[in-house]
Parts: C-alpha cells; sequence; structure tokens
C-alpha cells in the first residue's frame, strides 16, 4: 500500500539525509511520457475513510476481463505485511476504501480482491485479482500472457500512475498516467529468475517508480499486446538510474489470474458500446500544470455530430510540494458546450475533493465543447481525457465531411470533383453513402439538399 513507500521515503529522509541506505527490495514510469492510451489500465485509489472524502494513495493496475482488475498483492496488503501469511494476519485493505479509476470509463467500487496465496514479496507471488461491482464500457479488457515466458532482451512497454522519481526530497506527481519502453533482463541475483521478469535501468529507456505497483508490463506477440508483467518493486527509493526493477512474471501465474477470472478472459465483449481503439470511439488529450499563480486552465474540443457519449476524466498530481512541504492537491474539472464554463456556470461537473474527477454526458450537442481544470488547492500536473463514442445507428449525413453536424459549400466543392473523377470517397466516407468507393451524382444530390436543410 501507499503508506508503506511514503514511510520508507519518511525515514530515508531522516536518517540517510535522502539517500538510500542500501540496496533492498521496495515496492513501486520513470523517464516516461504521459498517455491516455492503453485504456484498459486503471489507477487503484486509496480513500482516507469509507466516506472516500480524500484520495490519499494509489497502485496501478490492468482490466483484463469485464469485472477483472490484476493489481499487485503487496497493493492489497498492510503496510507491515511482507508476504500471504502476513497478509492474512493483518487483513486485506478495506474494500470500501478503493475504487478503481479508468481515464475513459469513470470509477467503479471492488466487491472482492484475492491475493497469490504464494506471495512473499521480492520472491515470489505478488499479483492479486480484484472483482469490480460493475463492468466498465467503452474499454476492451488486455489479454494475459499464456503463450510462454519472456527471454532476456524482449522488449516491452511500461504504463502506470506512479511518480517520474527522484527520492523523498523531489515532488511526487504520481496520478499522472504514463508510459515507456523497456528491454529486459536476467533477475539473478536480486530475485528470482524463475518468478520474475526484470530490467536494469541506466537512464535509457523506463522503469518504475511509487504509484506504479500492480500496473502492467505490456508485450506485443502475434496477437497484439499482452500483460505479461506486474510491477512490484525495485532496489532504489529514488528510481533514478541506476537502478533494478521487477515485476511478477504473469506466465507463472496464470492458472491463478484464469481461475479467478472465470469466462471473462479471452476475447470478449462488455457491452453494446464500441470500444477505446475503434473507429468508433475518438480520444482527445491535454496535460498541463496548475498552481497559485496558473489557478486555472482551459481548452476546447469539436464533439462530431452523431456522438452518443461524451466522456471527460480527470486525474492529476496527487501531491503538491515536497519534503516537509508537501500537500494534498485538489483539481477539479468543469464541461460545458458552446460557452467557457465558469465554476457556477457549467453542463457537468465533478468538484470532488481530490485530482481524479469524471463527467458522462449522453447525445451531447455536437459542436465546441470547452473544458475548465480549476486548482481547489495546491500545485502540480494535471491530465484531462475526453473520450467520444458515436452511435452505431445514426444516419450519415451524406456531404458532412468533418462531421460537425452541417454540409457546407467547400464540402459541396470537394464531393464533385471526386464524383468527376477526384477518387473514392475516402476523404469524405459520408459522400459515398453506399460504400462502393465511388462517389454518385444521386449522393452530390443528397449533400446538396442536406447543405440546404440541414442534416436530419
Amino acid at each position: 500500500m501507499p503508506s508503506r513507500m511514503i514511510l520508507f521515503a519518511v525515514l530515508s529522509a531522516v536518517l540517510f539525509g535522502g539517500q538510500a541506505a542500501a540496496q533492498v527490495p521496495v515496492p513501486r514510469i520513470v523517464n516516461g511520457t504521459a498517455t491516455a492510451g492503453h485504456a484498459s489500465v486503471g489507477a487503484l485509489l486509496y480513500y482516507a475513510d469509507p466516506q472516500r472524502t480524500q484520495v490519499d494513495g494509489l497502485c496501478s493496475g490492468t482490466l483484463v476481463g469485464c469485472h477483472t482488475f490484476v493489481t499487485a498483492a503487496h497493493c492489497l496488503c498492510d503496510e507491515f505485511a511482507e508476504d500471504a501469511r502476513d497478509c492474512a494476519r493483518f487483513g486485506l485493505v478495506d474494500l470500501a476504501t478503493v475504487q478503481v479509476y479508468l481515464q475513459h470509463a469513470g470509477f467503479f467500487d471492488v466487491d472482492s480482491a484475492v491475493i497469490q496465496p504464494d506471495y512473499v514479496f521480492a520472491e515470489s507471488g505478488d499479483i492479486a485479482v480484484m472483482k469490480l461491482a460493475q463492468a466498465p464500457t467503452g474499454v476492451a479488457p488486455s489479454a494475459i500472457n499464456t503463450l510462454e515466458r519472456l527471454q532476456p532482451g524482449t522488449t516491452g512497454i511500461l504504463v502506470g500512475f506512479g511518480t517520474m522519481g527522484g527520492g523523498p526530497r523531489s515532488p511526487d506527481n504520481a496520478g499522472v498516467k504514463r508510459q515507456g519502453p523497456v528491454r529486459t533482463t536476467s533477475c539473478a541475483p536480486e530475485v528470482p529468475d524463475d518468478t520474475h521478469i526484470c530490467w536494469r535501468f541506466n537512464g535509457q529507456g523506463s522503469s518504475t517508480c511509487s504509484g506504479d505497483s500492480g500496473g502492467p508490463l505490456f508485450v506485443d506477440t502475434n496477437a497484439g499486446l499482452v500483460l505479461a508483467g506486474v510491477t512490484s518493486g525495485g532496489m532504489t527509493d529514488s528510481c533514478l538510474a541506476p537502478d533494478f526493477s521487477f515485476d511478477t512474471d504473469v506466465f507463472v501465474y496464470r492458472s491463478f489470474v484464469i481461475d479467478r477470472a472465470g469466462e471473462e478472459l479471452g476475447d470478449v465483449e462488455c457491452s453494446d458500446l464500441a470500444v477505446v481503439g475503434s473507429e468508433a470511439v475518438s480520444v482527445t488529450q491535454r496535460n498541463g500544470m496548475l498552481s497559485g499563480s496558473a489557478a486555472q486552465a482551459r481548452f476546447e474540443f469539436e464533439v462530431a455530430s452523431g456522438t452518443s457519449e461524451l466522456r471527460v476524466g480527470l486525474n492529476g498530481q496527487l501531491y503538491g510540494g515536497n519534503g516537509p512541504f508537501i500537500g494534498w492537491n485538489q483539481f477539479n474539472v468543469y464541461i460545458r458546450a458552446g460557452a467557457p464554463p465558469t465554476l457556477s456556470e457549467f453542463d457537468c461537473s465533478d468538484a470532488g475533493p481530490s485530482v481524479f474527477g469524471f463527467c458522462r454526458m449522453t447525445d451531447p450537442q455536437p459542436g465546441t465543447w470547452h473544458v475548465l481544470v480549476n486548482n481547489a488547492q495546491g500545485a502540480g500536473e494535471w491530465q484531462v481525457t475526453a473520450t467520444q463514442f458515436a452511435d452505431p445507428t445514426a444516419p450519415v449525413c451524406a456531404g458532412d465531411c468533418d462531421e460537425d453536424g452541417h454540409v457546407t459549400v467547400d464540402e459541396l466543392v470537394a464531393g464533385i470533383a471526386m464524383a468527376l473523377g477526384g477518387g473514392a470517397g475516402a476523404s469524405c466516407e459520408s459522400l459515398d453513402l453506399d460504400d462502393n468507393g465511388t462517389v454518385t451524382v444521386d449522393e452530390i444530390v443528397t449533400a446538396v439538399n442536406n447543405a440546404l436543410e440541414g442534416c436530419a
């Protein structure tokens, strides 16, 4: 749990001036870039109380089934527990005080959680399976590695919501989702080779740090990306180069995941809604910084006609300041169609007491939507993800090339050029109503009528 990492950082700062005393394994993308990709990767949020008045820490994890979320065992155990026996003795985290957050889908309560029974930190089984109370829609679960163990030298992608590293005297910017490349190596002698996937971070590529625990190492197979590793720990508290980091090998513990996921694993559809990554879904991501002197950030984006649902998610840096001056951040999000929102005028808002928020609008008005990110407390980095889901039953408006709900003269001119031999309707798919690769006179006439009378 995050408290263990905070305790380690505080003791290190007091006893050793912020430098690690010795290389011992500690739970915990360094050198990564912010991302709204890998929609199945979420943050496991810890609240200070069952009323969820404040997020006070996080881990990462991956949706592998409609209700199944995989994270690290140590993310669910007491701060003093180092193995499954201690976890049982102290008890797992109170599920009433945790939620899973997905940028494209929102917040989800947890019904149950089970850790691998052979769990011993830095030795074996640092993996857990959680069951969500509801299935996230619009997000495809990730497949797990059931093919074979990875060989040293395999390239992959790390994803997580952890800090960029730097030790207890550096700002803790956990809460922003990042990704980065990695190349695996042998694990010996630091941790057992037969249960882990490892890499050595020399400043090239990326690595993991506090808050990334439980997050994925994805590798590309002939069948696409699969979850191969679950972030477990590393050897320095700063997470900076030179460092050695290790993941739990999912292939080794595949039976544990499969048994608890049941029929949810594999190529499953969790709802009728299109999923992120498909042509029917578009994503806009923005990042920025908030502070006392820059207390608000604004941007806008276009919502296409025929959008059945608009979702806007906010996540950001949990803590502002560093060292003894660290404090909780509170960032809030407000959205509005056609005009900039204010703190009192908006179509949807989430002003909860943390840096996480979510808005969902059904049948949103086409056109320009405006976003306000407001700094209620603290300072740090924010990340907003706007996801649009097209209505698969919505009729196509012939001639509306940019899908803004209107057919313009320029779009008609382009359509006439295409009908006269300018090629297939790939540059304006809405003109090619019968999807036969050409634009006909009848289709142009339909587009003209839409320009005169408006799109239905």
